[in-house]
C-alpha cells in the first residue's frame, strides 16, 4: 500500500514514505532491546460446502503415508487430496458410514473404527478386522483400538488385549489383568504399549506380560476417555474433566486446571507429530511435554468447540469443530486488528521505542506496554507518516494530515510542537531569506541529538529543541526543482544519513548534501525508500514498481550491483519496505504480501501462508532484536515470528488418481501402463498434490511425451487429450509452488491402439480390393470410352471453334465494363473504387519496412504521401458559366494533375471538385514541394471561353504522409491518413485558399492517448503541440 499524499487523507496511495530511522540494519536491531511484544490471533481457513465438504459432522482426522487428509464424520469417511474431496460410505462398503477413528495401517492404508464394526480401508477395498483363530468381527470403542510405530493395529478387548499379526487379522495375548476397560494407547517415542484397566496403568512388555506403572487418576465412578503420548514420551490420561500426566517417579500428576473446559462428548484425544491433541467445549488444547497452547476463539479459531485435531506432516494444525479449519502460517504468523486494541486496521509505521512498540495508524497512535494498548492522547484523526525519538526520552510523532506532536518520557500525551515558534536559521547552502518546512513527514534524530525533518514539498531540515532552533538542510532551491519530498531519512554504514526523496537519493558529504539523479546513474528519479548496508551500498525501491536496486557510489556515480524482481522470485515489483533481520536475512514488504530472502533461497508469505493482508503500507515495517518482523497492512498489523517457523516445505509431491478414457475409468491405485482401445482414445487425466501449506499457491507442469515435449503450466489438477492417435505415450506431471522449484515427477504410460482400417493387415486387404476392382473397371471403360472417341473428337471440335469465338467476344466485353467501373467518365481519371484495389498491398508493403526497422525516423524513398486537391470557388465557374464549363474546367485539371504527377503516381478523381494524388515512393519532406507544383500547375490553366473571355481558377492542397508517424507504423491505416490530408485541405481553404497545408506527427503525439482524436480534433492537437504544420504561403 502506498504512501499516505501528504496532506491528504490517510490511505490515498501514492508511493513509498519511510519512518525516521526506520530500521537502520541488523546491528541497530541487535542492539535494540525487544519489549513488551502483544499476541495476535492466527487466521484460519474454513471448509465447508463452499469448499467442497458436505459432510456436516465431523468426528476425527488423519493423515496417511502418501499425505492424504482423511476425515471421519457421521455420514462417511472423506479424503482431501488438495483440491477436491471424495467420500465413501456403508454403500461402498464399509462398516458404517459414521467414522469414529482413523488410523494409519501397516503397509498401506487405514484403519477404520466405525459405528459398526473394526476394518481395514485400502484405496477403495474395505476387510473387516479378524480376530482370534475363529476369525470373528469386533466392534470396540474408539478408546481402545491404536497403532505402535511400525503400524502394527493393538485393540483392547474384554477377554484380552489383540495384536496384528498378518494384515487384518489379530491374535490375543495372554494374562490380561481384571478389571474395567479404559483406554489403549502406543508410545510414539518406544515399543511400549499402555492399558488403563480397572483403576490401574498398565505397561504390556515385548514377552507379553503387564507391568503396572500407576494408579490412575481418577475416582471409582469415573472413567478415563483417552491415553496419548507426546513428543518428549510424556503420557497423558485425559477423563471428561479431569487431564493428568505420568512423572518419570511413577505417578500421575494432576494437570487440570489446564483445561480450557470439559472434554467435547464423542471427542478424539489424538497424538499428532510430537503433540497430544485435547478437543473441548471451549478450544483446543495443544500438549507438547511442559509447553501447552490453547487454540480457541481469542486466537482465531472459528468455532468455539472442538471435536477432533490434526498436526499433519507438514506442520499444519487442523481443527474440526462447526466446519473443518486449518491454521494458515502454521502458528508462527499471527494477525492484530481493531478488534485487539489497534486504533485503526490501516498500519502505517511501527517502531520500537525502549520496551514499547508503537504503531501508527490512519487513526492515530498507539502503543503497545505489558499491560495492553495505549492510545496517544492528541493524535486521533491523524494519518501517522513517521515516529522517532530523540536522546532526552521524547517521542516524535508526524503525520501526513496533522502536526508534529512529541510525546514526553510517560508516553501519556502527545502535544503539537508549532516549527514556526522556533528561531528560523539561514541556510548553509545559499543566501538570503530561509523558507520553513510545510508538513513534516519523515525523522531521523541525528547523532548529535538534533531532529532531521523531512518536509512533504520543501525539503530536510534540523530542529534543536534545546536551543529552539530550525535551520534548512537542503531544500527545493538546492535541488533547482518545483518541489522535494523527503520520504525516508537512514544513517549510512559510515554515520552519514541517507534520504530517500521525490527528486533522488540525497546523501550527506561532509557538512553538506549531494543529490543523485539519473543524470548520476540513479535508475528512477522518485525514490521511495533506502536501506542501507554494511558494506556501503544501499537497496533502493521506487513510487513506480521496479523491484529493488542494491546501488553503490563508484567514481563519482551510482552503479546498480543488484537488481531483484519477479523476474528472480519475488512475488511482486511494487515494493513498499525492506529491512535486514538479526540473521542476516532480508525482508521485502510489497502489494501482495511479504518475501523473506536468504542468499538464493525466497520464501514468500500472503493470505494463504496466515498474513492479514497481502497490501503491505510503507513504513509499517520493523524487525526486532529477537528476530520478530512486524508488518503494517491495509488490513492490520501483522507478526510474523520465523524463529517458531518450520523448516521450507519441500517441492510438492503429485499422484496421478484418475484415468478417465471413454468406456475405461481407473483410479488410485492406477496400474503401471494402460491399454487403450481405439474407441477410447480422448484422455482425461486427473492428479492430487496432498500438500497443505497453501493450496492455492500450488501449479502445476504437464506434459504428454509422444505428443508434446514441453512442459507447459496449468491452473487446475487436470487434462484432457482428445482422440490421440495410435501410439505409445507418456504423461507426466510435476507440482511447485510459485515462484518454487518443482517436485517430483508423477508419470503414467499407457498406449492406444490404432483404428482397425489403420493397421497394416487392413490397409493390405483394402488395397488389393481397391487395385482388382480399379482392373476391372479400367477395361470395361476403355471399351465404351473407344467408342465415344470418334464422335467426341468431333463434337470437340465444332464446339472449341464456337467457345474461342465466345470468350473473344466476352473477354472484350469484360474488358470494357472493368474499364468503365474504375475510370470516372467525365475527366477520364481513375475512380475511389480503382484507389482501394491498388493501395492496400503498397501500404502492406510500406508498414512492413517501416516495422522492420527500429528506427523509428523516416525511411528516404519509402513513404506514401497523400494529397487532396478541391478547386476553389468551383460553385461560383458553375453558377456564373454553366455546367459545361464547369466540366472542362474539371477535364482541364485533370490534365494538369496528370502532367505533375510521376508516371508510378496515382491520380484519382475523388468526387465533385476534389481529386486525390497518391505519391508513391516518395520522401515525406518533399511533400510541401510536390503540393506547391499541383497548386501552381492548376493556377496556370486558362479555358478560352466561347464569348473570348479567359477563365482561370485555383486550388487548395491538404496533404499527409503514410506510416503517418514513423515510430508506430501500423498505428494509422490509409482511409485515416486521407482524412487528415483532407483536415489540412480545410486548414488551407481557412487560410485563404489558394495555398497548401500539411499535417505531421508531432514528438508528443501518442497512440494511446490521440487516437480519438484524429482527425476531428486537429485544431487541439496543433495548439498542444502533438502535430505539426507544414504549409506554403498562398499564391500569387
Amino acid at each position: 500500500m502506498g504512501r499516505q499524499e501528504p496532506g491528504g487523507q490517510g490511505g490515498a496511495a501514492c508511493s513509498l514514505a519511510a519512518v525516521a530511522g526506520f530500521l537502520i540494519g541488523a546491528a541497530l536491531a541487535a542492539a535494540m532491546p525487544t519489549g513488551a511484544s502483544p499476541s495476535g490471533r492466527t487466521l484460519f481457513r474454513t471448509y465447508g460446502p463452499e469448499q467442497g465438504l458436505l459432510e456436516p459432522t465431523i468426528s476425527c482426522l488423519a493423515q496417511d503415508e502418501r499425505s492424504f487428509l482423511w476425515i471421519g464424520t457421521e455420514t462417511g469417511l472423506v479424503r482431501y487430496d488438495g483440491s477436491t474431496f471424495r467420500t465413501w460410505t456403508s454403500r461402498d462398503g464399509l462398516p458404517a458410514s459414521w467414522v469414529t477413528k482413523i488410523l494409519p495401517a501397516r503397509g498401506r492404508g487405514l484403519w477404520l473404527v466405525t459405528s459398526r464394526g473394526l476394518a481395514r480401508f485400502v484405496d477403495g477395498t474395505v476387510t473387516p478386522a479378524r480376530f482370534g483363530p475363529t476369525g470373528e468381527t469386533g466392534n470396540p470403542n474408539k478408546s481402545l483400538v491404536d497403532v505402535d510405530r511400525s503400524g502394527r493395529l493393538w485393540v483392547l478387548r474384554r477377554d484380552a488385549v489383540y495384536r496384528e499379526s498378518e494384515p487384518g487379522q489379530l491374535e490375543p495375548l495372554p494374562g490380561r489383568p481384571a478389571g474395567r476397560n479404559h483406554a489403549l494407547a502406543c508410545s510414539v517415542t518406544s515399543d511400549a504399549v499402555y492399558v488403563a484397566i480397572g483403576e490401574t496403568l498398565y505397561a504390556l512388555q515385548a514377552d507379553g506380560s503387564f507391568t503396572a506403572l500407576a494408579r490412575l487418576p481418577i475416582a471409582a465412578d469415573e472413567e478415563i476417555d483417552s491415553l496419548a503420548e507426546d513428543g518428549t514420551g510424556r503420557l497423558w490420561a485425559v477423563a471428561a474433566r479431569r487431564l493428568a500426566y505420568l512423572d518419570p517417579g511413577g505417578s500421575f500428576v494432576d494437570a487440570t486446571a489446564w483445561l480450557p473446559a470439559v472434554l467435547f462428548e464423542e471427542g478424539v484425544v489424538s497424538s499428532s507429530h510430537g503433540s497430544v491433541l485435547v478437543p473441548t467445549n471451549a478450544g483446543l488444547l495443544v500438549l507438547r511435554g511442559d509447553r501447552r497452547e490453547v487454540v480457541d476463539r481469542r486466537a482465531g479459531l472459528p468455532s468455539k468447540w472442538v471435536r477432533a485435531g490434526l498436526v499433519d506432516s507438514e506442520g499444519n494444525l487442523w481443527v474440526a469443530g462447526a466446519n473443518l479449519y486449518r491454521r494458515l502460517g502454521q502458528g508462527f504468523v499471527q494477525a492484530l486488528t481493531e478488534e485487539d486494541g489497534l486504533p485503526n486496521d490501516v498500519v502505517w509505521v511501527v517502531r520500537r521505542v525502549g520496551e514499547r512498540l508503537f504503531v501508527g495508524t490512519n487513526d492515530g497512535v498507539a502503543f503497545y506496554a505489558a499491560n495492553g494498548w495505549h492510545r496517544v492522547e492528541g493524535s486521533e484523526g491523524y494519518s501517522s507518516s513517521a515516529i522517532e525519538a530523540d536522546q532526552d526520552g521524547h517521542v516524535w510523532l508526524a503525520f501526513s494530515n496533522g502536526p508534529l506532536l512529541i510525546l514526553d518520557r510517560s508516553h501519556k500525551r502527545a502535544s503539537p510542537l508549532p516549527l514556526a515558534s522556533l528561531r528560523l536559521l539561514p541556510s548553509r547552502r545559499r543566501a538570503g531569506a530561509s523558507e520553513g518546512p510545510g508538513g513534516p513527514y519523515a525523522l531521523l534524530c541525528d547523532r548529535d541529538g538534533t531532529m532531521l525533518v523531512g518536509d512533504d514539498g520543501v525539503g530536510l531540515f534540523r530542529v534543536d529543541l534545546r536551543a529552539k532552533t530550525l535551520q534548512p538542510e537542503f531544500t527545493y532551491h538546492d535541488a533547482q526543482t518545483p518541489g522535494l519530498v523527503v520520504l525516508q531519512l537512514a544513517f549510512g554504514h559510515d554515520g552519514k544519513v541517507v534520504a530517500a526523496t521525490s527528486r533522488g537519493l540525497l546523501q550527506q558529504e561532509g557538512r553538506g548534501w549531494r543529490l543523485f539523479t539519473p543524470a548520476a546513474g540513479l535508475p528512477h528519479t522518485y525514490v521511495g525508500g533506502v536501506l542501507p548496508e554494511a558494506d556501503g551500498s544501499c537497496w533502493l525501491w521506487y513510487q513506480e514498481p521496479g523491484g529493488l536496486d542494491r546501488v553503490a557510489v563508484r567514481g563519482g556515480r551510482l552503479e546498480v550491483v543488484e537488481h531483484l524482481d519477479t523476474t528472480r522470485g519475488l512475488a511482486s515489483d511494487h515494493v513498499y519496505a525492506a529491512v535486514r533481520a538479526p540473521d542476516g536475512a532480508l525482508w521485502v514488504a510489497m502489494d501482495r504480501g511479504v518475501d523473506r530472502i536468504q542468499g538464493s533461497r525466497i520464501l514468500h508469505f500472503g493470505r494463504g501462508q496466515g498474513l492479514v493482508g497481502e497490501d503491505c503500507c510503507a513504513n509499517g515495517t520493523w524487525c526486532d532484536a529477537d528476530g520478530t518482523l512486524w508488518v503494517g497492512t491495509a488490513n492490520g498489523l501483522a507478526r510474523i515470528d520465523y524463529r517458531e517457523a518450520p523448516a521450507t516445505p519441500h517441492p510438492p509431491s503429485t499422484l496421478i488418481t484418475h484415468l478417465l478414457a471413454g468406456r475405461v475409468h481407473h483410479e488410485l491405485p492406477l496400474p503401471g501402463r494402460v491399454r487403450l482401445g481405439a474407441r477410447d482414445a480422448t484422455v482425461e487425466l486427473r492428479w492430487a498434490t496432498p500438500s497443505f501449506v497453501d493450496e492455492t499457491a500450488i501449479r502445476w507442469d504437464v506434459r504428454m511425451l509422444g505428443l508434446e515435449d514441453e512442459w507447459r503450466q496449468v491452473e487446475q489438477p487436470v487434462s484432457r487429450y482428445g482422440r490421440l492417435p495410435g501410439g505409445r505415450f507418456r504423461f507426466e506431471v510435476r507440482a511447485r509452488y510459485a515462484g518454487g522449484p518443482p517436485g517430483a515427477v508423477a508419470a503414467l504410460e499407457f498406449e492406444v491402439d490404432e483404428v482397425w482400417w489403420r493397421t497394416w493387415p487392413a490397409v493390405l486387404v483394402a488395397g488389393l480390393v481397391v487395385l482388382a476392382a480399379g482392373a476391372g473397371l479400367v477395361r470395361l471403360r476403355l471399351r465404351v470410352l473407344t467408342r465415344q472417341k470418334v464422335r467426341l473428337e468431333r463434337l470437340v471440335a465444332e464446339r472449341t471453334e464456337e467457345l474461342r469465338e465466345a470468350n473473344r467476344r466476352l473477354e472484350s466485353a469484360n474488358r470494357a465494363l472493368e474499364e468503365a467501373s474504375l475510370t470516372d467518365p467525365l475527366t477520364g481519371l481513375r475512380n475511389r473504387r480503382y484507389l482501394a484495389l491498388v493501395v492496400e498491398p503498397e501500404v502492406a508493403r510500406v508498414t512492413r519496412l517501416y516495422a522492420s526497422s527500429s528506427a523509428g525516423v523516416a525511411l528516404p524513398n519509402q513513404d506514401l504521401v497523400f494529397l487532396m486537391i478541391d478547386l476553389d470557388h468551383f460553385k461560383a465557374v458553375n453558377d456564373s458559366y454553366g455546367h459545361a464549363v464547369g466540366d472542362e474546367v474539371l477535364r482541364a485539371t485533370a490534365r494538369a494533375l496528370e502532367a505533375t504527377a510521376r508516371s508510378g503516381d496515382t491520380v484519382v478523381r475523388w468526387g465533385g471538385e476534389e481529386f486525390l494524388l497518391l505519391a508513391h515512393g516518395s520522401n515525406r519532406a518533399d511533400a510541401p514541394e510536390l503540393a506547391e507544383r499541383v497548386r501552381s500547375r492548376v493556377a496556370a490553366q486558362v479555358l478560352e471561353l466561347p464569348t473570348g473571355a479567359r477563365l482561370r481558377w485555383t486550388c487548395s492542397v491538404g496533404f499527409a504522409a503514410l506510416p503517418f508517424d514513423p515510430r508506430y507504423p501500423a498505428w494509422l491505416g490509409w482511409e485515416r491518413v486521407v482524412d487528415i490530408a483532407d483536415a489540412a485541405l480545410y486548414l488551407a481553404k481557412g487560410a485563404g485558399r489558394n495555398t497548401t497545408c500539411g499535417l505531421a506527427a508531432g514528438p508528443g503525439l501518442e497512440p494511446e492517448l490521440d487516437d480519438r482524436r484524429l482527425p476531428h480534433d486537429v485544431a487541439g492537437l496543433l495548439a498542444e503541440g502533438r502535430l505539426c504544420r507544414w504549409g506554403g504561403a498562398p499564391g500569387g
